[in-house]
């Protein structure tokens, strides 16, 4: 809990407090039946108008920090939409240029504002392939399997990553396929 919302909570008590006593000490030395069930209802209002106060602060706290994680996963879902649109462009590519192995390594900067670590590992690790298989411009049967294979596991992470840690949806199944559909497309990398 930030510093300003304690003060904000103990300013609140405090001043509940003082007209607590102020009125109960009114409701006790005033004899007039009308005057101490006016002085109840001000009591009542105080009450309902500071717990009113309290929660409608940690609701709207709760809402800007709801909107914020809104808002960061959009450009985490931004910056891993890019890296699959600039890794599709590559994958039609006879041969990657040294410029074109610098840009993806620029990537890995963008990742670093919003990925998890296991995207980032995921990212490094297929960037390590990459610039070693395109290193002599020739690529292999295993060589393409391994590059689909490190793709496959950065796609899921990034899913992983975007869908939460009680991500269910990642079920081996559905790993199978994201790693059978990048070796099919793979092969033309």
């Amino acid at each position: 809990m930030q510093k300003s919302a304690l003060g904000y909570y103990a300013l609140n008590i405090f001043l509940f407090a003082v007209a607590y006593l102020f009125l109960r000490y009114g409701y006790t030395h005033i004899t007039n039946p009308f005057l101490q069930e006016f002085i109840l209802i001000i009591l009542g209002t105080l009450a309902t108008v500071s717990i009113t106060a309290l929660l409608l602060n940690k609701q709207t706290e709760l809402e800007l920090s709801k909107e914020q994680q809104t808002k960061y996963l959009e450009m985490k879902s931004e910056v891993y939409k890019e890296i699959i649109h600039t890794l599709e462009k590559y994958s039609i590519q006879e041969h990657l240029s040294a410029q074109d192995l610098k840009r993806l390594e620029f990537i890995t900067h963008k990742l670093s504002i919003v990925a998890s670590l296991p995207v980032l590992k995921a990212y490094n690790s297929f960037l390590k392939n990459v610039a070693f298989i395109f290193k002599d411009q020739n690529i292999s049967s295993i060589e393409a399997d391994k590059l689909s294979e490190e793709l496959a596991k950065l796609t899921i992470s990034m899913r992983q990553d975007l869908l939460g840690n009680t991500d269910k949806g990642t079920s081996p199944d559905i790993a199978f396929y994201i790693d059978d559909n990048s070796r099919h497309s793979i092969q033309n990398f």
